[in-house]
């Protein structure tokens, strides 16, 4: 995603309210949006303390066999966590660089008012360091 990319998205939030008055006039409607916004902790309990599902619950493998934490860092080689054909599993999935994903300091979004802002993990990383350069930035797509 780039910053042009931006003009084509809506906050979550906003995302979220459509998405819900959608639920109650249509049978079965569902959604899909990034865990590191709302995380399902009934059906993923190990979203509990993280910050993202990713290197928590999911992990994202090219056909090569490389390992990243999510299909969105995947141009991104410095969050290459191994080769999942020549490295031992257990030692992709003990990587440092999971450490940002599995542990929830906090929502950095700098809309507090936001009604979502105390159950909210602050988005998407993979975002924020598209856009900003730093996991930990403000998901640029509620700003």
């Amino acid at each position: 995603m780039s910053q042009d990319g931006l003009r084509e998205t809506m906050p979550f939030f906003e995302y979220y309210e459509i998405l819900n008055e959608l639920k109650q006039v249509k049978n079965g409607v569902e959604g899909v949006y990034c865990a590191g916004f709302l995380p399902d902790m009934e059906v993923y309990p190990e979203l509990e303390g993280a910050r993202c599902p990713a290197g928590t619950t999911k992990a994202a493998v090219l056909p090569n066999g490389d390992v990243y934490p999510c299909n969105l860092f995947f141009r991104y080689r410095q969050f290459r966590l191994g080769n999942i054909f020549a490295d031992d599993f257990e030692l992709i999935w003990s990587n440092p660089v999971l450490d940002f994903f599995r542990v929830f300091t906090g929502n950095t979004c700098l809309n507090k008012r936001c009604r979502l802002f105390k159950q909210c993990r602050g988005g998407c990383p993979a975002v924020s360091y598209a856009i900003a350069g730093r996991l930990d930035a403000p998901e640029p797509r509620c700003l």
